[in-house]
Order: C-alpha cells, then sequence, then structure tokens
C-alpha cells in the first residue's frame, strides 16, 4: 500500500496489483479497493511469466522466484523488501548492492515508487544501460543461471546422475 500510495496518480492508473493466490481470511480484494477505489486486481488466474512479459515494468515485492524469472527473462524488474523482514545471506549481500546501486533493488517502497516514476517515460533506456545490464547479468549467473543450451545441459546433466546409478 506505501508503494501504490506514493505512486502518481497517472502512473497508478495503469498499475496492476497481483493478489496472493491464497486469501486465508484476508479480504484481500476487498482492503485493496477500499484503500484504492478503481484499481486494477489480477486474481492470480494467468500465470505470472505470462503477465510479467506483457508488462512495462515488473515490480516484485517480496523475495521470490518471480523477480529471478523476470530477471533471467531480461524483463525490465524492480524489486523492493524489507531487508530486517526478508533477510540474505552474507554471501548474497553483494550482489543484491550491485543491484541495489542500478536502481533494480529497494530497501523501501517509497524508493522502489521514486525509480519507476523516474524511469517509467523510457523504461527501456534505463534498463538496457550497461551497468544495469551487467548488474542483472552478473546477478542471474549467480542465482538464475538460463543457459542458451538448456535442454543439452538437462539432458547431459541426467545422462551423467543415470550413469552414475549403474556404478
Amino acid at each position: 500500500c506505501r508503494f501504490v500510495s506514493a505512486l502518481p496518480e497517472h502512473l497508478r492508473a495503469q498499475l496492476s496489483v497481483r493478489l496472493y493466490s491464497q486469501d486465508y481470511g484476508c479480504c484481500q480484494k476487498q482492503r485493496w479497493l477500499d484503500r484504492f477505489p478503481g484499481i486494477h486486481l489480477d486474481d492470480g488466474s494467468v500465470p505470472i511469466a505470462s503477465l510479467a512479459r506483457k508488462s512495462r515494468l515488473f515490480v516484485s515485492t517480496y523475495n521470490s522466484t518471480t523477480f529471478l524469472e523476470s530477471l533471467a527473462t531480461n524483463i525490465p524488474t524492480i524489486m523492493f523488501w524489507n531487508p530486517k523482514h526478508w533477510e540474505l545471506r552474507d554471501s548474497a549481500i553483494p550482489y543484491f548492492e550491485l543491484l541495489k546501486a542500478v536502481g533494480i533493488f529497494h530497501e523501501t517502497p517509497e524508493s522502489a515508487t521514486a525509480k519507476v516514476a523516474e524511469v517509467w517515460s523510457n523504461v527501456a533506456e534505463w534498463w538496457n544501460q550497461p551497468e544495469v545490464q551487467d548488474a542483472r547479468l552478473y546477478f542471474c549467473d549467480r542465482f538464475a543461471h538460463m543457459p542458451e543450451n538448456l535442454i543439452q545441459v538437462l539432458k547431459e546433466a541426467l545422462t551423467t546422475v543415470k550413469a552414475g546409478q549403474h556404478t
């Protein structure tokens, strides 16, 4: 809600919020509509990867596989979460610091909103800057590696495992 509240009205009108798949009696839909009448809510029936590919800018609000997928597939992405709530292991911190330096990762919703507003008029210009792409690729190489020959890599791995079972 802090992120949405901080968005300029013209950007808020273009926002789609994906609700968590399980409501657990929290009345997510009604709570969002009470706070932000007219906001577009996605019920989760369409795969997130499909929605991300159609988005101008993908915003991830917690540490999950969704941002790994968007970064790996080179979808412009901004991520934010409270690092005290979603802790990172020490070895991951330098990678997130690099994402923070280029404006991909943020520790507050307000910082993420400011970046969205800054780049909205030309997301591709920001996203395709060499330092942004270098940071994305460096991060993905460690956490979301997608080899071009994925099928061949999987075949070799499975063949190796299968051969190891017979020895």
